[in-house]
């Protein structure tokens, strides 16, 4: 029968075995120690990509930057960085090393608010025990975006030959038609075809203008009801007669003060063309001025100009002065396009022969329809593709830009030692309670102390009579007690490498630090 032990008897458990409690902890942390000194720094290089969104249209190159996603992280390229920067061990598989290399690629992707589900930017990092190869590593992986450019010039080079192929095609099929005595309507495509995309240019323009127009009434409106809430707070605020308690009157009324009773000292010790005394009055009469303005509502206007409340009324006439300038602006650009637009020639749709023949009629004119339409979206593919090279300073840019190259790291990133000493520390102190706690458990089932005999017998115990041994007993317990001492210390010292290799095997602390 095993006497129920409450918290503070279990603690004493422990503390009694307080020599197995130390010794395994202090197993566990030596070799905990060789393991973490053991473990190889850690080195990151970090690269910035950002999308050129506004020169490309997200709906045609969303699918692009997805591939090149994809091709980041496929097998087939990770397998490539492996064997051209060597980072694979001599006793390592092709598919470990893969899978290592992907666990110390971090991709994070961070969205435009402007166009939900479009990247804005890439942040690429990647780890590594080797510091030169680090940078070369996150190189080899930058160069998808690189490769993904050059892919996108060579196909806006491939649609502007085509476009343009297709434009002289379009122009000299006018000129055959002219020649033959039938470019009445075919003859001018080119001609119709630019005034079209011109008029189709104004149009969009005056329309977006006509939108900014619009909102900027809306915003002047509400603005000049603000302007007129606030110009009434600001009279509301000078106006009060709270002026003689407002901060600035009371302190004149402060300095007032302090030069009467300077005067009065002065009177005593000095006449009344003394310096000191004639400055003291000229400051009295100054302030009795100030004073006398404040009470009578002459600095009004000064209250109003630096008040905050006044403060506000400005910036708020500022900003409304700036409102009336874009307004004026867009007014302006408004009627600049409105009279461009009216100067253009109209473009005959149905009109474009003064008689068309029964044949004509019946089956060419329809295609000269298209042909139109056909030229007019080839011009503005052609404009597109020449905006696009204006902005790239002659050549198409790029959609990828590489703003933060992948750096040469200087100091390690991890392990965090300290970390892992803490963590080895508390699981060491705590295997050690476990073990002291096992090894008192026996004593639990005999009779042991006082406290054991009272719950077993149910009686008090009066006295104890202490153990006695004789001079031979004595010694045989004592080397009974060195030859245990050196035993256990002889297994501790075995214990300690082969716990070591026991953790680096499992990968416990490399696990934790990698997280």
């Amino acid at each position: 029968m095993v006497r129920p032990l409450t918290p503070s008897e279990a603690i004493a458990v422990i503390w009694r075995r307080k020599t197995v409690l130390f010794l395994v902890a202090g197993i566990m942390i030596i070799s905990t120690f060789l393991v973490i000194r053991r473990m190889p720094d850690r080195y990151e290089s970090m690269a910035l990509v950002v999308v050129a969104s506004s020169e490309y249209k997200s709906q045609e190159d969303g699918a692009l930057i997805a591939a090149v996603i994809a091709q980041l992280s496929s097998r087939t390229n990770l397998e490539s960085v492996v064997e051209r920067n060597g980072l694979r061990a001599n006793e390592q598989s092709l598919d470990e090393s893969i899978k290592a290399l992907e666990k110390n690629i971090t991709l994070e992707t961070r969205l435009r608010s402007d166009a939900p589900g479009f990247p804005e930017s890439f942040h690429i990092s990647y780890r590594s025990e080797e510091r030169e190869k680090t940078p070369a590593v996150l190189s080899d992986l930058v160069s998808c975006f690189e490769q993904a450019n050059a892919e996108i010039r060579q196909r806006k080079a491939k649609e502007e030959t085509a476009v343009n192929a297709e434009l002289a095609e379009l122009d000299s099929r006018s000129k055959a038609g002219a020649r033959t005595g039938r470019a009445s309507a075919f003859g001018r495509i080119s001609d119709y075809g630019e005034v079209r995309s011109r008029r189709s240019t104004l149009q969009a323009n005056i329309q977006s203008l006509s939108k900014k127009e619009f909102a900027l009434q809306q915003q002047i409106a509400d603005q000049e009801s603000q302007i007129r809430e606030q110009q009434r707070i600001v009279r509301a605020a000078a106006g009060s007669p709270e002026v003689r308690g407002s901060t600035s009157y009371g302190l004149l009324l402060i300095r007032r003060a302090e030069l009467e009773a300077q005067l009065k000292e002065f009177s005593k010790q000095y006449t009344a063309q003394n310096p000191k005394v004639m400055q003291a009055t000229t400051q009295l009469q100054e302030i009795n001025r100030q004073i006398a303005q404040l009470e009578s509502g002459g600095g009004r206007d000064n209250a109003m100009a630096t008040s905050p409340e006044g403060r506000e009324l400005r910036a708020l006439e500022r900003e409304l002065s700036r409102m009336n300038i874009d307004l004026q602006t867009a007014r302006h650009e408004i009627d600049s396009d409105n009279q461009e637009l009216a100067r253009l020639p109209v473009v005959p749709i149905t009109a474009e022969t003064p008689a068309l023949s029964s044949e004509d009629e019946l089956g060419e004119h329809p295609g000269k329809e298209r042909l139109i339409e056909r030229y007019t979206a080839l011009l503005g593919a052609r404009d597109s593709l020449n905006r696009l090279k204006i902005q790239g300073g002659g050549t198409f840019p790029d959609l990828f830009k590489v703003v933060d190259q992948p750096n040469q790291p200087l100091a390690a990133i991890g392990p965090n030692r300290r970390a892992l000493m803490a963590i080895a520390i508390g699981l060491a102190l705590a295997l050690g309670a476990i073990a002291a706690f096992l090894s008192g458990l026996p004593s639990l089932y005999v009779i042991d102390d006082e406290r054991d005999v009272e719950y077993l017998l149910g009686a008090r115990v009066v006295a104890l009579i202490p153990e006695t041994l004789t001079p031979g007993e004595r010694a045989r317990t004592s080397a009974l007690k060195i030859g245990k001492a050196i035993a256990v210390l002889v297994v501790a010292t075995a214990m300690v490498p082969l716990l070591a290799a026991l953790l680096n095997g499992l990968q416990v602390f490399q696990t934790i630090a990698g997280k």
